[in-house]
């Protein structure tokens, strides 16, 4: 090997190496570091440091490696490295000084590994890609042409069938008030619109009912408004609103065992309150209860909240056709009824410490609708049922016969015992309820015979229903003027007005 090493060296026009293992170049600095190595094939070597330009006469740089190491920086004199290939191999590592590599193209073939140096490729942009001839994905969502997409569940759960628990959700059903205001008495669970009821119990006065300001896609909520503020609330006083799901329609969520599916919660909220307010889901026993807050962030606009919770692997959660979960709302609550949200506690709670009071002024309204109860973490679209599957499912906790009846059947048989004739009247309930109802009346309901009126019914003459038969009155008899068929009375359910109310409710 021949060694040349003077300090400046000019007008040379050729080197020539030696043979055998002398072929090659190599240039040291003073200190003997190797830092260029040429080799008999061409390959050229940086040991050290960074080529700052590399260009091929012809063609392109087919290889270019480091001997330890890696090439931490590849540059172009300007733009872009357009274009990179590896002879043999694969391009292991490909970073950009700063920002990220804006363009990366395979000349043939496809690029089918891109990592990043840890993790994954946690951001991938592309404004339209295609896999195979059918399958497009844009930001505007993915178009599959003349073939079929396979997909076993969303969010956790069945496609079809109805997955949410709660009934009413988008309050259009009042059968009770018929959307009047209600100002509920002190110390009881009163029912605003169907499945859904107060609680009061503070030194404030509410008033509550149905009503049509509702946000787009729906016509209707529950509002409640304070009309009498209590602004000092007592440990023990509480304001609630609360909605309960038959344990029949909780089954597959498995509370109170290992299989415990995760559940969300989500509902529409408006109020001239802005700040935090909280809730509860929890078993009937009280004992099981997970505290959840959400927090109103425009005064007066409809907000749409979403709650994860997730299954409850312990406690009594009924299965039966009695309460399997209870959905609380707390809106003035003192603080035996509040605790910290994001867990199961085991003593009875209704929202969050530090919640705003909705009785903190006469100003104040709460309003709510869209709930929706579904297995899964993530908050589907609303689901609108039908409006007659919707009034049916509410049937099955309360329904009413009124004078003039469009939402029950009302038939009669015609008997004969000489020499009258006599014609009684059944009711048939419009779908199985829950349990035995309770039968209370409003008004009066006659007997007539002729259209006359011969006595009158009310609720203290009639007798107590079951489950299967209607409510019947005590027996009515009148009197006819002969044997002439018709001359019998007409018994029950004639209404002057009056009222008739089945109710299977908690």
């Amino acid at each position: 090997m021949t060694v040349v090493n003077p300090k400046s060296i000019s007008g040379i026009n050729s080197i020539t190496t030696g043979s055998g293992s002398d072929d090659l170049l190599t240039i040291h600095t003073n200190n003997g570091t190797e830092r260029l190595r040429v080799d008999s094939t061409g390959a050229t070597k940086i040991v050290t440091g960074i080529v700052t330009t590399l260009t091929a006469t012809t063609g392109i740089v087919t290889s270019l490696e480091a001997t330890t190491g890696d090439i931490t920086t590849l540059r172009a004199p300007t733009g872009i490295v357009t274009s990179l290939e590896a002879t043999t191999g694969d391009i292991t590592t490909l970073r950009a000084p700063t920002g990220i590599v804006t363009s990366l193209e395979a000349t043939t073939g496809d690029i089918t590994t891109l990592r990043a140096p840890t993790g994954i490729v946690t951001t991938f942009v592309t404004n339209t890609a295609k896999v195979g001839a059918a399958v497009t994905i844009t930001e505007s969502g993915i178009e599959a042409s003349g073939i079929g997409i396979t997909c076993a569940n969303i969010n956790g759960t069945q496609i079809g069938g109805t997955r949410n628990l709660v009934i009413n959700g988008s309050q259009i059903f009042d059968q009770r008030n018929g959307g009047s205001a209600v100002t509920p008495s002190q110390n009881t669970s009163t029912f605003i619109t169907d499945r859904f009821k107060v609680y009061e119990s503070t030194d404030g006065v509410i008033s509550a009912q149905q009503s049509s300001t509702a946000p787009d896609g729906f016509t209707k909520s529950l509002k409640i408004d304070c009309t009498t503020a209590d602004t000092s609330l007592s440990a023990g006083q509480r304001l609630i609103c609360e909605h309960r799901i038959e344990g029949n329609d909780i089954v597959q969520l498995g509370f109170g065992s290992s299989a415990a599916k995760t559940v969300t919660l989500s509902f529409y909220v408006r109020s001239n309150l802005t700040g935090t307010f909280g809730g509860v889901i929890k078993n009937s026993d009280n004992n099981r209860v997970y505290i959840f807050s959400y927090s109103i962030s425009s005064a007066n606009t409809w907000e749409r909240k979403t709650i994860t919770i997730p299954g409850d692997t312990t406690g009594t959660w009924l299965t039966t056709n009695e309460t399997g979960i209870i959905i609380n709302w707390g809106l003035a609550l003192g603080s035996n009824w509040t605790g910290t949200a994001g867990s199961y506690v085991t003593s009875d709670k209704h929202g969050v410490t530090g919640q705003l009071n909705l009785l903190s002024s006469t100003d104040n309204e709460w309003l709510l609708t869209g709930v929706q109860l579904e297995v899964g973490t993530q908050a589907t679209a609303f689901e609108h049922r039908s409006f007659a599957e919707e009034r049916l499912l509410c049937k099955r906790y309360y329904h009413q016969l009124p004078a003039t009846d469009t939402q029950g059947s009302v038939g009669g048989y015609l008997f004969l015992s000489k020499p009258a004739y006599y014609e009684s009247e059944s009711y048939y309930f419009p779908v199985e309820m829950r349990a035995a109802p309770t039968v209370t009346f409003s008004g009066t309901f006659a007997a007539h015979r002729f259209g006359v009126s011969i006595n009158q019914i009310t609720a203290a003459n009639m007798s107590g229903g079951s489950y299967h038969n209607s409510t019947t009155a005590t027996t009515i008899s009148g009197t006819n003027s002969g044997n002439a068929p018709g001359q019998g009375t007409l018994a029950f359910l004639e209404g002057v007005p009056g009222t008739m109310m089945f109710s299977a409710e908690y």
